[in-house]
């Protein structure tokens, strides 16, 4: 249990913290007060970078100062989805360069099967009997060989050919980016519906 001195003590150094001082300190512990919080942290993935991060929500945040608390949530979901936004355009970025690397490195071709003359021999038609036949031998192993290289390094429309045909990969990107440009025009248009009726001194109604 605190002593009496100790109670003392505790209170003259509350009564010193009083917050900061400055007008551009205050200004910002306010700003801070008024953000939802859903951003920094809880955005960035491995491989990112913070400073980054915090640049984008430093000039969101200085063009659009919040003086609410639904300002600024609405703040919070722009700097969100102008996050990843940015993001969409690396995975594009290393969709392009995946499938480019695919192309530039294409697969082992099999030349042969361990056991088995060629490619000609009778024991491939299922028909043949013993312990020559490779179907009644369980798994074969296959003899491979390394594929040559194209002549010309794969180009982005090839790549764009290839992720398009066999995953169909960008259309999915696409439709990922609509939905969060989407989400980032709509806290942008009650950001700013917010902002408007507050500069005119009314009160938004549902």
């Amino acid at each position: 249990m605190a002593s009496s001195k100790q109670i003392s003590a505790n209170r003259k150094n509350a009564q010193k913290n009083t917050g900061p001082k400055s007008v551009e300190a205050k200004e910002s512990v306010r700003l801070n007060a008024l953000r939802h919080g859903l951003s920094a942290a809880a955005q960035i993935l491995p491989g990112e970078n913070q400073a980054e991060f915090d640049h984008l929500e430093a000039q969101f945040t200085s063009e659009y100062p919040p003086e609410s608390g639904l300002e600024g949530f609405f703040l919070d979901q722009m700097i969100t989805c102008a996050w990843r936004l940015r993001r969409v355009a690396k995975v594009e970025s290393d969709v392009f360069q995946h499938f480019q690397a695919e192309i530039d490195n294409p697969p082992a071709r099999i030349v042969g099967i361990a056991g088995v003359s060629g490619f000609d021999d009778p024991a491939y038609d299922g028909e043949a009997a013993g312990p020559d036949n490779w179907q009644d031998a369980g798994a074969p192993t296959f003899i491979t060989a390394p594929s040559a290289p194209p002549a010309v390094a794969a180009t982005p429309g090839q790549a764009f050919l290839k992720a398009s045909t066999e995953a169909d990969l960008f259309a999915k990107i696409d439709r990922h980016e609509a939905t969060i440009r989407a989400g980032f025009y709509r806290a942008f248009y009650e950001l700013q519906r917010l902002r408007a009726a507050r500069a005119a001194g009314t009160t938004l109604q549902n």
